[in-house]
């Protein structure tokens, strides 16, 4: 499976602020929702992207749904291979270890808690 990426052109996925799920309740950024769109349009301009956001967003939401979703599920993948890579290791020859171990479990929790947000999901309900 290949990771999502972006095109450079996308103005959305840049906004690194603004690229991000909220690590308490698992919501998916409009920020998200938009870099994601965008990728899937292929606007010529942002003048016209945002002509035709609304609409779009609403007419293609299972596909953007499924775009990010399949995004989720391959990070969870790879944050539990880390996870049994990290619980191999001895803490005594990688001193980071357990700021490792924390932030693997961190970023499990959230993309968890986003999987399971079923305000993500509308065409999954």
């Amino acid at each position: 499976m290949v990771h999502l990426s972006y095109s450079p052109t996308n103005p959305y996925a840049s906004d690194f602020d603004g690229m991000v799920f909220d690590s308490r309740t698992g919501n998916v950024s409009q920020t998200v929702w938009d870099a994601i769109l965008w990728e899937l349009s292929e606007p010529p301009s942002q003048e016209l992207y945002l002509s035709f956001r609304d609409k779009n967003l609403m007419s293609h939401k299972g596909l953007l749904e499924e775009v990010l979703l399949n995004h989720i599920n391959q990070q969870l993948e790879e944050l539990a291979t880390c996870r049994e890579k990290i619980s191999m290791l001895d803490s005594g020859s990688a001193p980071n270890l357990d700021i490792i171990r924390q932030h693997n479990d961190f970023l499990t929790e959230v993309f968890t808690k986003v999987k399971n947000n079923p305000d993500n999901w509308t065409m999954m309900r």
